[in-house]
């Protein structure tokens, strides 16, 4: 948190809700649960985040290669790829 002010800086392993909308093609358009990778200094100094979708999808041909994210708040898989 900062303390300036109230606003939220996620953090490095954070996870979040975010709306992947509007989209072209094939991308993610809903509103999804995400992993963040950057820190919370990176996100103040660029005013970014980085962060890695997370899925629920069981039968993903790349299945072996996801890292699994489990938490109170979600389960799913983070694709490195």
């Amino acid at each position: 948190m900062n303390s300036q002010n109230d606003e939220y800086i996620p953090d490095k392993q954070d996870l979040i809700e975010i709306d992947f909308g509007p989209a072209v093609g094939k991308e993610i358009k809903k509103r999804r649960p995400a992993l963040v990778i950057s820190n919370w200094g990176y996100s103040q100094v660029t005013g970014l985040v980085i962060i890695a979708p997370i899925t629920h999808a069981n039968n993903h041909q790349l299945k072996d290669f996801f890292v699994p994210v489990v938490s109170a708040k979600v389960s799913g898989y983070v694709n490195p790829l």
